[in-house]
C-alpha cells in the first residue's frame, strides 16, 4: 500500500509553493503587517486565478472537486509562507455550502467562491470559548440577531456561514444591514479576525445534512493542524540555517553540541506531525468513524508541537530573534493563533478522548 503524496498532489504544493515564495517575502510580510490590513488582495488573486479559492468546490460549480486531504496539503504551504490571506476561513464556508442537498443553493453561491469573486469566512465560536456545533446558542429562523466571535478575515468576506443552535448552518450577506463587524486586535497579524454583530439581519439557512456542521468543523481542525505543521518545519529551517552562518566565539553556533542537540530534537518533535495532519485530513475523506477522533487529535497536538518549535526557534537566534524586524515573531503569533482557534489543545484532547470511549 502507497501511503505518499500522489504525483498531481506533489506538483499542487510545488507550484503554490513557488508563489508564496515570491509573494510572501520578509519585506512583503512586513510591509502587510505594519499596514495593519486585512488582506492582500494581489496575492488573493494570484491564488484564486490558480484555482486556490476552489480546491475543494465540486467541478460542477468551478472548482477542483478535491479533498480535505488536497485543502490540508495547500494549507501547509499557507502556514509554511505565513501567507495572508483568507483562504481557511473561505475553504471551510464552501465546504459547508458543498454539502448542501439544494442544488440550486450550491449553484447561487460556489461558482462565485470557486472563482474568488467573492470570499467567505466562518462564524462558529460564542462567548465561552464554545466552538463546537453542540455547543451554539444563536439561534435563527430567517434572520438572526446576536454575536459570532472570531470570524477571520470577516472585515474583507461577502459572506458567512454562521453556526446555530442544534448543529444548524446559515449564509448570511455580511454587506446586508443588520451586520456590524468589529475588527479584533489580535496577535497574529497575516490573519486578522472580527466579531460579526447580528440586528435582525436575513440569513438563509443550509439544506444541509445534520452532521454538515460537524464535518466542516473536522475539516477546519485538520486544515489548521497541516497549518502548523508548515508553520513549525519553517521555524525549525529558519533555526537550522541561522545556526550555520551565526558566528560566536570565533566558531560557527551549529558546532556547539548542545545547540546540535536541541536542533535535533525538535526535529524529531515536528517530523511525525506530518502523518498525524495527513491522517486528520484522510479521516474526513475516508475514514468517517474516525474523523472526529483524528482531527482533534491532530489540531492538539501539531497545534501544541507548534507552538513549542515557534518559541524555541526563537530563543535559538539568541537576541535578533525577539526584534520586531526580523521574522520569527510573525511565526510565533500564527502558533499562537493555530493554537487557539477552534478550540485549544485541551478541549480538543478531550474531545478525542471522548470519541475514543475512554
Amino acid at each position: 500500500m502507497n501511503f505518499l503524496l500522489s504525483e498531481e498532489q506533489k506538483a499542487m504544493q510545488e507550484a503554490l509553493a513557488r508563489v508564496l515564495a515570491d509573494r510572501c517575502d520578509s519585506r512583503s510580510l512586513h510591509a502587510f503587517i505594519d499596514a495593519k490590513g486585512d488582506l492582500d488582495t494581489e496575492l488573493w488573486r494570484l491564488l484564486a486565478d490558480q484555482g486556490m479559492a476552489g480546491i475543494g468546490v465540486a467541478e460542477a460549480h468551478g472548482g477542483l472537486g478535491l479533498g480535505v486531504v488536497d485543502l490540508a496539503l495547500a494549507s501547509e504551504m499557507l502556514g509554511r509562507a505565513a501567507a495572508p490571506v483568507p483562504l481557511h476561513g473561505h475553504w471551510l464556508a464552501a465546504h459547508a455550502i458543498g454539502q448542501s442537498t439544494d442544488a440550486a443553493q450550491k449553484a447561487r453561491w460556489l461558482p462565485d467562491l470557486a472563482s474568488g469573486r467573492k470570499i467567505a469566512t466562518i462564524a462558529f465560536a460564542e462567548d465561552g470559548a464554545r466552538w463546537t456545533p453542540d455547543a451554539w446558542t444563536l439561534e435563527g429562523g430567517k434572520s438572526l440577531s446576536g454575536v459570532k466571535r472570531f470570524a477571520p478575515c470577516a472585515a474583507s468576506a461577502d459572506i458567512a456561514v454562521v453556526g446555530l443552535k442544534g448543529g444548524e448552518l446559515a449564509v448570511v450577506d455580511l454587506h446586508g444591514e443588520g451586520v456590524r463587524i468589529e475588527a479584533l486586535a489580535g496577535i497574529d497579524r497575516t490573519r486578522p479576525m472580527g466579531d460579526l454583530h447580528f440586528d435582525n439581519v436575513a440569513c438563509e439557512r443550509l439544506a444541509a445534512p445534520a452532521d454538515a456542521a460537524e464535518k466542516t468543523f473536522n475539516a477546519g481542525l485538520a486544515i489548521i493542524a497541516a497549518d502548523a505543521f508548515g508553520g513549525a518545519s519553517r521555524c525549525l529551517d529558519m533555526a537550522v540555517e541561522y545556526a550555520k552562518v551565526r558566528e560566536q566565539f570565533g566558531r560557527k553556533i551549529g558546532g556547539f553540541q548542545a545547540l546540535r542537540h536541541q536542533l535535533a530534537n525538535l526535529a524529531n518533535e515536528v517530523e511525525p506531525c506530518r502523518g498525524m495532519y495527513w491522517f486528520g485530513a484522510y479521516a474526513q475523506d475516508s475514514d468517517p468513524a474516525q474523523a472526529t477522533h483524528a482531527a482533534s487529535l491532530a489540531k492538539a497536538h501539531v497545534g501544541q508541537r507548534y507552538l513549542e518549535a515557534a518559541r524555541s526557534a526563537l530563543e535559538y537566534h539568541g537576541g535578533i530573534g525577539f526584534t520586531w524586524e526580523y521574522d520569527s515573531h510573525i511565526w510565533l503569533k500564527r502558533a499562537m493563533l493555530d493554537q487557539s482557534w477552534l478550540g485549544n489543545a485541551d478541549a480538543h484532547y478531550l474531545r478525542a478522548a471522548d470519541h475514543a470511549g475512554w
